[in-house]
């Protein structure tokens, strides 16, 4: 029997190592091979690669953003990676040796999403005394979750849950604080802020990182500072308030949040491959070029979290009796649309949804495959992001909104399925 045509683009270019089609009796193939031949097709975009290859396509988007992280995390960033990656290709062999199931664990698959789980990860828990044991689990997490999924064809993305697993359980580890100032660069230790160096943490008027004067006396090598991200959350949770003092949003960004820049390009603590707004973005645009990723997913995405940030109930003013609040921040006498686009702002760039919109929502085996689909699911993800970002967490909201928008792809692909014209 000949092998059927794929009209779909998305499922050309099967592997050769693939399994054969099912054969026109479907109905005795059981429903979950169904659904892993359909993942391993959309694992490979490209006529005539193998996942291998495919994966490989995908390698040199995270350069840049791993080389700013390197910059400003120094040499301990270059460990973490090494830990978690070598960890994810290990564990991820030990468990392809498990059931049926493993058998569509691959060294590459365990590379690539070892790669995007050290891109999240703080550059701080690689230290000898007890957090590097923290990376080393990460990757064990990693293909655990995996392994559960039935593989990479598994709806939700085993990164984003490894990610909000890891974050539970060390929520204080996985919290960045340090970064190199520009006089140590690369080369200091990221976790030697003696002597007792003090909160870096600067209002939006200081100096950028890459003009902070060096100052007199002993330099340390890494300073400590308050992430933006937890700025933002004590804000909008209004915790920044209950000392008894007023703060409003223009002061927020005035004199509590790190210049835009440094979050925008390089300075600031964060992810050690999503530290940097602009490096994301460019290694996104990377794929978006290579055509491994549909471009609508971060435009349509960015617009869905814009606007929601824009319409969303806010605090505008904490005071001693409580926050005020108010919808549509941009129209509120305490704010105005510049402050409002301003602290939108902020919350694109202190939180890791660019990433996740370039690095992981356009994986083949978690977007829709119909096209039409892909807008209302960038969307969904903006929206969702930014609720999470307000009320749950900045640093976890665009995970928790993918993990969600993950679980109903399956109907997006049902609503927007072709349907033959009679």
């Amino acid at each position: 029997m000949s092998r059927p045509a794929i009209p779909n683009d998305e499922l050309r270019g099967i592997p050769h190592t693939d399994p054969p089609l099912p054969p026109d009796n479907a109905e005795a193939i059981p429903a979950e091979l169904t659904n892993r031949l359909a993942g391993r097709r959309a694992l490979s975009r490209h006529s005539g690669t193998s996942r291998a290859s495919f994966h490989a396509l995908h390698l040199p988007s995270v350069f840049l953003p791993l080389g700013v992280g390197i910059v400003v995390f120094g040499w301990r960033a270059a460990i973490a990676v090494a830990i978690t990656v070598t960890s994810s290709v290990l564990f991820g062999l030990l468990w392809r040796l498990v059931g049926q199931r493993g058998r569509w664990i691959t060294a590459s698959t365990m590379l690539w999403l070892g790669l995007l789980l050290a891109m999240l990860m703080p550059a701080e828990l690689a230290d000898w005394r007890i957090n590097w044991s923290i990376l080393a689990g990460a990757g064990g997490i990693l293909a655990m979750i995996l392994w559960l999924l039935g593989g990479p064809s598994g709806r939700v993305h085993p990164v984003v849950i490894a990610v909000l697993a890891l974050s539970a359980i060390f929520p204080r580890e996985m919290t960045p604080k340090r970064v190199l100032p520009r006089w140590s660069a690369i080369h200091g230790d990221l976790l030697n802020t003696a002597p007792a160096a003090p909160d870096n943490s600067r209002g939006e008027g200081a100096t950028p990182w890459w003009r902070t004067p060096i100052p007199t006396g002993p330099l340390p090598q890494a300073l400590q500072s308050t992430p933006a991200s937890t700025q933002l959350i004590d804000f909008t949770r209004s915790s920044a308030g209950r000392n008894g003092t007023w703060i409003s949003m223009a002061q927020l960004i005035r004199d509590r949040l790190p210049p835009l820049e440094d979050l925008m390009f390089i300075g600031h603590p964060g992810p050690l491959g999503a530290a940097s707004a602009a490096a994301v973005v460019a290694g996104g645009l990377f794929l978006v070029y290579r055509r491994l990723i549909d471009h609508r997913l971060p435009v349509y995405g960015c617009i869905g979290f814009f606007a929601t940030l824009m319409l969303i109930r806010l605090p505008v003013l904490l005071t001693e009796n409580g926050p005020i609040y108010s919808w549509a921040a941009f129209n509120s006498p305490h704010v105005g649309g510049p402050l409002a686009t301003t602290f939108a702002s902020y919350e694109l760039v202190g939180g890791p949804l660019l990433f996740v919109l370039f690095f992981i929502a356009g994986s083949p085996v978690s977007r829709p495959m119909a096209r039409r689909a892909r807008l209302l699911y960038a969307m969904m993800i903006g929206i969702m992001a930014g609720i999470f970002q307000i009320y749950v967490s900045v640093s976890l909201g665009p995970l928790l909104a993918m993990a969600l928008v993950n679980l109903i792809t399956p109907n997006l692909d049902w609503l927007f399925r072709p349907r033959t014209l009679v």
